[in-house]
C-alpha cells in the first residue's frame, strides 16, 4: 500500500501513518552518479498526522520490490492553504555526522572489514558484500563515514545500497551493502509511441581534454609519482593553435581516489589513461520519461529498476535512435506507479545500420537452428576472467578480462585475434613515455609574484612542554584575498626540524593547516601536511606545498602549526610564498616588502641633495634640463616653455606642471588634504567625508551602506506593501508583559487586513516609558515570528520587473536563543493558488546584544498576468522568535532609505483629525459601507456607537449590517435591526425607537 510512515527522529518510534489519500503530490528521487537519494511530498497542514512533519522525524516509504526506503526530514514548509511541503534526505546521509574517521592505516583488509570500520560507532552496519578483495587503506585526513564508504567502494570497483529492515512496527537494522553492480538486465526494450514518453538528448564539451597529467598518492617521504599521457587523436579533434601555429593539448591534472602509496608508475599511468578516455569524447546525456507497464495486468514482467541495463528504440529521432544504457537516475512515485523519469549513463548508441545488421545476423542464426542458449549469449556478450585467454571461436567470442598481471585488462576477438579493449601503454596511443614528459614537465619554469607580506623574517619556536595540542598560527597569507578568489593557488614554504625530542612515539604529531577567515564570521581549516612517523622527526629541511582553490569572501588566511608529545626541540619556518597557478616557485619576497631598501635609496637621495656642494655653483639656464633619465629612456624635463614635463620610456609627455601652476597628470593619489573653490569629478569618488555645500547629482542616486555591507538609496521609492511598520495589525488577548508581545488575530480574509496572521504568531507592542531594547523597531507595533508561525499579504506587481524587498530585525525582548528573518515570495493566479516561488532567503540569525539589523533581497518577476499577484511571506529562518519591522518592497536592486509614515498611522487610529475627507468609498468591520460622493464634517466616530454632529451624508448608496441589539438613549441614529415592527430601518426619535420604512 501506498503510505508513509512517520517515525520519532531518536526512538524510531511509529508517530502516525499518512495514508494515499493525504499525499497530494510526491517524487522518489535516486542517483548512482553521487549516491544521493531524496523523497519531497506535498500533504494536508491541519491533520492529526501533521504535527509530527518537523524536528528530524523520520520516513518510511515502501521500495518497487517489498522493500522500505527511510528518510530524514530537512525542511517542512506549511502555508495558507492548510498544506505542508516536506523535503527529505535519505537517512543513509546522515552518516556525515555520526562519527569521525581519525588518520590511520588499514593494512590488508576485506570489503567486509572495511565497511565495519567506516560504520563503526553508528547506526548502520556491514550487509550483503559481494567483494572478496583484500586491500590497504592510508586515510591520510579525517573523513566522515559517509565519503570513507565511497572512497571504500571506489577503491574496491564496488556500489554502495543503504536498506533497512523493518519487523511489525519498528527497524531492527539498517545496512551497508556493498555489490558489484546495482541493477542487471532484464530484457526490457522500450519503444517509442509503446512505452517510451519523451527522449532528450544533451551534448556538453565543457569536460573535454586531450593531455593529463597524473599525480599519485604522497608517499611516505613526501615524494608523489608523476606521468603524461595524451591522445594524438582527440588532439587533432579538439586541440587549440597558439599564436605560432602550433597545435596546443587542452590540459589538467588528475589524481587517482585511491590512498595507495605503493602505486606504481604503470599504475598510475593505465588510471590516467582510463581518465582520459572519459574526457577525449564530448559528453552526451540522455533523459527519458518511460511508461512504466510493470502493473498493467499481463505486462508484469516489463520491470524497470534502478540501476538497470535497458534497451531504447525511437525511430522518430533524427537520426533514428537506438540505445543500450543504464538507469543512473530516477524519479517515481509511490502513489501512481505508471510514470518514470529517467536518466541514462553508460550507454552504447547504435547507427540504424548496425542495428539492422545485426538483425540479418539473427536472422541467418535463426535459420540455422542455433541453440537459444546461444541467441542469449549473442544478446549479452559473456565474460570470461582467466590468466590465459580462451580459444578463439568462429564467431560469439566472449569478453576475455586478462587478470595475469597487476591490473585486469579486458579483451575481444579483432582479426582472429585478441586485442585490448584499452591501451595501457604511453606508445600505444602515440603518447610520451612518462620519463620524456617528466623531463619536459621539468623544464617547465613557472614565475610568479609572491602575496604574502613580510615573509624575510622566520617563524621560530624553541619552547616546546610535551603536551598535545601544542599550536600557533604564522604568517598573513595575502594582503588582497579579493584578487585570489576563484582562483588556483600554490602555497610553499620550508621548515626545519633540530634536536627534537618527545615523550611518545607513537602520538608523535605535526600537523599544518591553512586557517581560513570568512566575512560572515565562519572559518575552516583545511589541512596541508601531517607527519605522525618518528623518521619524520629527524634534524633537517623540509619542503611542504599545496595547491587550493582560494574560495570567496574570504578575510584573512594564515598557517596553522601543531605539535603533539614535542618535549624540546627547535622549529623554524621560512621562504613562504603565496602565488598563483598549481607549481611552486623558488621563494622571492612580494614587491611591498622592498620597502626598507626603497626608503633607505629615498634617504641616500636626499642625504646628497641637501649637500650644496654636490651641486652647480650659480644659475644653469639653458633650454631644457633632464633631472633623472632612466635607462628605459624615461625622463623628467624642465624647460623654461612648458614647464616641468615627464616622459615615458616612448618619449611620450605623460605628465607635466606648466609655468602657471596646472598640473596635468593621468592619475593622483594623495595622503592629506585636498584644497580648492572648484573642481569636477568624473567616475567613482570613494572615501570621501567632510561638510559639502551644493551638491547636484544627474542620472544617479546617493547610496548609502550599512555596517552589514548592504546599500540602500537616499532618495525614496514607493513601498508596494501596505501596512508595512504592522501599526494596523489586529491583536487579541491580554498583553505579556515579560516580553512586551501580544498574540496576534488569525484571520484570512485579505479584504479586511493587510496582513494575515499563520499560526498564532505575536506582535511585539510598547507597554510604556521601557528600555530601547524593549520597544518595537519603529512605531507602536513590530511582527514577532519563528519558523512556522508567520504573516502573509497579497500585492499586485508589474510582469518582467526587477523588485527589492528588505526588513528590519532585531532580537525580541527577553526570549531565549537568536532567531533569524526568512523572507519568500510567491507568483500567484487569479484565484490565489501558487504558481512558483520566487523567493525564499534565509538571512543570519540576529545579534544577542537587541541591536537591528536591516536586510534585503533582488528577485525579477515572471510574466504576471493583469490578474495574478504576488504573495509576500514574513517568517522566521529558525525556532527562535524574532521581530520583524520597516518591510519595504520597491522596484529596482536596491533598497530605499525607509519611511515609517507615523503620521499616516496617527490618523489611522484617531490621534489627528482631517478638516474634511472626500472619498468613493469607506469599509469598516461592523458599521457601514458606502458608495459615491461621502462628505463628512466636525466630528465622526466610525467606529461607535454613535453618529454626532454629521452635517452631511451624501451617497448614492448607503449600507448599513444587521444589529444584534437596540443601543439606549442614541437620539438621531439610523440602525438596520429586527425589531418589534419586524426587520427593517429604525430610527429614535429622542424618546424611542421607530420603524421609519413601513
Amino acid at each position: 500500500m501506498s503510505q508513509i510512515h512517520i517515525l520519532d527522529g531518536q526512538t524510531d518510534q511509529i508517530l502516525d501513518v499518512i495514508t494515499q489519500e493525504y499525499i497530494i503530490e510526491d517524487v522518489h528521487k535516486q542517483s548512482l552518479k553521487d549516491t544521493l537519494e531524496t523523497f519531497d511530498f506535498t500533504t494536508f497542514a491541519d491533520k492529526r498526522f501533521s504535527q509530527y512533519l518537523e524536528k528530524r522525524n523520520r520516513l518510511i516509504i515502501p521500495g518497487e520490490d517489498g522493500e522500505y526506503r527511510e528518510f530524514i526530514m530537512h525542511e517542512a514548509i506549511k502555508d495558507i492553504n492548510s498544506q505542508a511541503e516536506v523535503f527529505a534526505n535519505a537517512s543513509y546521509q546522515s552518516l556525515k555526522k555520526q562519527a569521525i574517521i581519525y588518520p590511520q592505516t588499514f593494512e590488508s583488509q576485506t570489503a567486509t572489514q572495511m565497511v565495519g570500520h567506516a560504520t563503526d560507532g553508528t547506526e548502520w552496519q556491514p550487509g550483503i558484500i559481494e567483494i572478496t578483495n583484500i586491500l590497504t587503506f592510508n586515510v591520510e585526513n579525517h573523513r566522515n563515514p559517509f565519503a570513507f564508504l565511497k572512497t571504500i567502494a571506489n577503491e574496491f570497483d564496488a556500489e554502495l545500497r543503504f536498506r533497512v529492515e523493518i519487523d511489525g512496527n519498528r527497524v531492527t537494522g539498517r545496512f551497508v551493502d556493498l555489490l558489484e553492480r546495482r541493477g542487471r538486465w532484464q530484457g526490457r526494450e522500450v519503444t517509442f509511441g509503446k512505452d517510451l514518453a519523451s527522449i532528450k538528448r544533451t551534448e556538453k564539451t565543457d569536460n573535454v581534454y586531450t593531455a593529463l597529467v597524473g599525480v599519485g598518492p604522497e608517499r611516505e617521504d613526501g615524494t608523489r609519482l608523476e606521468v603524461f599521457v595524451e591522445d594524438q587523436d582527440a588532439l587533432e579533434r579538439w586541440g587549440w593553435y597558439d599564436k605560432q601555429g602550433n597545435l596546443q593539448h587542452l590540459i589538467d591534472t588528475y589524481e587517482p581516489q585511491s590512498t595507495r602509496q605503493d602505486m606504481t608508475e604503470s599504475e598510475l599511468e593505465q588510471y590516467t589513461q582510463t581518465e582520459l578516455n572519459k574526457r577525449i569524447n564530448e559528453v552526451v546525456e540522455f533523459e527519458a520519461g518511460i511508461i512504466d507497464l510493470e502493473h498493467v495486468p499481463g505486462l508484469e514482467n516489463k520491470k524497470i529498476r534502478f540501476g538497470d541495463t535497458i534497451k531504447i528504440k525511437d525511430t522518430n529521432f533524427e537520426p533514428p535512435l537506438y540505445l543500450e544504457a543504464r538507469i543512473f537516475e530516477q524519479e517515481r512515485s509511490i502513489v501512481d506507479k505508471s510514470a518514470k523519469k529517467v536518466k541514462l549513463g553508460d550507454f552504447t548508441e547504435f547507427t540504424e545500420e548496425e542495428v539492422q545488421n545485426v538483425w540479418r545476423e539473427l536472422q541467418s542464426k535463426i535459420a540455422k537452428k542455433i541453440e537459444a542458449t546461444e541467441m542469449y549469449g549473442y544478446a549479452e556478450p559473456k565474460k570470461i576472467e582467466s590468466d590465459t585467454p580462451p580459444q578463439i571461436q568462429e564467431s560469439n567470442n566472449p569478453i576475455w578480462v586478462d587478470t595475469s598481471g597487476d591490473i585486469d585488462i579486458p579483451h575481444v576477438v579483432i582479426g582472429n585475434e585478441w586485442r585490448k579493449m584499452t591501451p595501457t601503454q604511453a606508445n600505444e596511443v602515440g603518447a610520451e613515455t612518462p620519463s620524456g614528459a617528466q623531463s619536459k614537465v621539468d623544464a617547465v619554469e613557472i614565475g610568479g609574484r609572491n602575496y604574502a607580506l613580510d615573509t624575510v623574517e622566520s617563524v621560530t619556536k624553541n619552547s616546546f612542554d610535551g603536551s598535545s595540542g601544542q599550536s600557533f598560527s604564522a604568517y598573513e597569507l595575502a594582503n588582497d584575498y579579493s584578487k585570489l578568489a576563484g582562483e588556483n593557488v600554490t602555497f610553499s614554504f620550508k621548515f626545519t626540524l633540530q634536536d627534537i625530542t618527545y615523550s611518545n612515539a607513537d602520538d608523535l604529531y605535526l600537523k599544518f593547516q591553512l586557517i581560513y577567515d570568512f566575512e560572515d564570521g565562519s572559518t575552516s581549516y583545511p589541512t596541508i601536511e601531517s607527519y605522525n612517523n618518528e623518521s619524520d622527526f629527524n634534524d633537517g629541511e623540509y619542503t611542504v606545498e599545496t595547491t587550493q582553490t582560494v574560495p570567496d569572501n574570504l578575510s584573512r588566511a594564515r598557517i596553522s602549526v601543531r605539535f603533539d608529545y614535542v618535549e624540546s626541540g627547535s622549529f623554524e619556518l621560512f621562504s613562504l610564498k603565496t602565488e598563483k597557478g598549481n607549481k611552486a616557485t623558488d621563494w622571492t619576497p612580494a614587491p611591498e616588502d622592498t620597502h626598507e631598501e626603497i626608503n633607505q635609496a629615498e634617504q641616500n637621495a636626499k642625504d646628497y641633495a641637501s649637500n650644496a656642494s654636490n651641486l652647480s655653483e650659480g644659475i644653469v639656464d639653458v633650454n631644457s634640463v633632464p633631472l633623472r633619465t632612466a635607462p628605459n629612456g624615461a625622463r623628467l624635463e624642465f624647460d623654461g616653455v612648458n614647464g616641468l614635463i615627464q616622459y615615458d620610456e616612448n618619449d611620450n609627455p605623460v605628465g607635466w606642471i606648466d609655468l602657471d601652476g596646472n598640473a596635468h597628470f593621468e592619475n593622483g593619489y594623495f595622503s592629506g588634504e585636498i584644497q580648492a573653490e572648484t573642481g569636477k569629478f568624473a567616475g567613482e569618488l570613494e572615501g570621501a567625508t567632510g561638510t559639502f555645500g551644493e551638491v547636484t547629482v544627474r542620472n544617479g542616486d546617493f547610496l548609502l551602506e550599512e555596517e552589514s555591507g548592504m546599500t540602500y538609496k537616499v532618495t525614496s521609492e514607493n513601498n508596494l506593501l501596505r501596512d508595512h511598520n504592522f501599526e494596523l495589525v489586529d491583536t487579541t488577548g491580554d498583553v505579556d508583559s515579560t516580553h512586551n508581545w501580544v498574540d496576534a488575530t488569525n484571520n484570512n480574509d485579505y479584504g479586511s487586513l493587510d496582513w494575515y496572521a499563520n499560526y498564532n504568531p505575536k506582535v511585539a507592542v510598547q507597554l510604556g516609558p521601557d528600555p530601547q531594547e524593549a520597544l518595537p523597531i519603529f512605531g507602536e507595533k513590530a511582527l514577532v515570528v519563528n519558523y512556522g508561525r508567520f504573516f502573509n499579504q497579497v500585492v499586485g506587481a508589474a510582469p518582467n520587473t526587477q523588485y527589492t524587498i528588505s526588513a528590519f530585525c532585531k532580537k525580541q525582548w527577553n526570549v531565549s536563543g537568536e532567531g533569524a528573518l526568512r523572507l519568500e515570495v510567491w507568483h500567484m493566479d487569479a484565484v490565489g493558488e501558487r504558481i512558483e516561488r520566487l523567493v525564499s532567503k534565509v538571512f543570519p540569525t540576529v545579534p544577542s546584544d537587541y541591536s537591528v539589523q536591516r536586510h534585503a533581497h533582488t528577485f525579477s518577476t515572471p510574466d504576471i498576468a493583469p490578474d495574478e499577484s504576488l504573495e509576500v511571506i514574513i517568517n522566521g529562518g529558525n525556532d527562535y522568535w524574532v521581530q520583524i519591522d520597516g518591510v519595504q518592497m520597491v522596484e529596482g536592486n536596491t533598497p530605499t532609505v525607509y519611511n515609517a509614515e507615523n503620521s499616516h498611522y496617527n490618523f489611522a487610529k484617531g490621534r489627528e483629525l482631517a478638516e474634511s475627507i472626500n472619498t468613493k468609498s469607506i469599509r469598516t468591520y461592523d458599521l457601514m459601507e458606502s458608495w459615491g460622493p461621502l462628505h463628512m464634517y466636525d466630528s465622526v466616530d466610525m467606529m461607535g456607537n454613535e453618529l454626532d454632529n454629521v452635517g452631511d451624508v451624501n451617497a448614492d448608496i448607503l449600507r448599513l449590517s444587521l444589529q444584534s441589539s437596540l443601543p439606549s438613549n442614541k437620539s438621531g441614529v439610523l440602525v438596520y435591526f429586527d425589531g418589534y415592527q419586524g426587520l427593517g430601518m429604525y430610527f429614535h426619535n429622542g424618546d424611542a425607537w421607530e420603524r421609519i420604512d413601513n
